[in-house]
C-alpha cells in the first residue's frame, strides 16, 4: 500500500492487475472448454482442466501473461486439489489399489 500511496499519479500498477484478471479469464475459459471436451468422452473433468490450461500457457500457444502471479496462484491450487483428493480417498480404498499407489510414487 506505501508504494501505491507513494506513485499515486503512476497508473501502471492498474495495468498489472488488469493483465492478471485477463489471464485469469483466459485460463478460466481454457479449463472449462477443456474439462467439457474431455467429459463428453467420458474422462475425468481434471484432465480437460489440465490441459486447457497446458494449451493456453507457455508450452502451446503462450497466451498467458503474468506467470509470476499465476504461478503462485497455481501452487494454491495443486494443494487445494490435493486436499480435496485426501478428503475423498478412503484408507480402504487405498489398501485395495496400493499397487497403483505406489507405482505412483516412482
Amino acid at each position: 500500500d506505501a508504494f501505491v500511496l507513494a506513485r499515486s499519479h503512476d497508473l501502471t500498477h492498474f495495468a498489472e492487475d488488469m493483465r492478471l484478471v485477463h489471464d485469469l479469464f483466459i485460463l478460466t475459459c481454457a479449463a472449462t472448454v477443456g474439462g467439457g471436451v474431455v467429459a463428453k468422452f467420458g474422462a475425468p473433468s481434471i484432465i480437460g482442466f489440465m490441459l486447457g490450461g497446458v494449451v493456453v500457457g507457455p508450452a502451446c500457444f503462450d497466451r498467458v501473461v503474468g506467470l509470476v502471479q499465476l504461478e503462485s496462484l497455481a501452487e494454491l491450487g495443486v494443494c487445494l486439489l490435493m486436499f480435496g483428493i485426501g478428503l475423498e480417498l478412503s484408507l480402504e480404498e487405498l489398501r485395495r489399489n496400493v499397487r497403483a499407489a505406489l507405482a505412483a510414487l516412482l
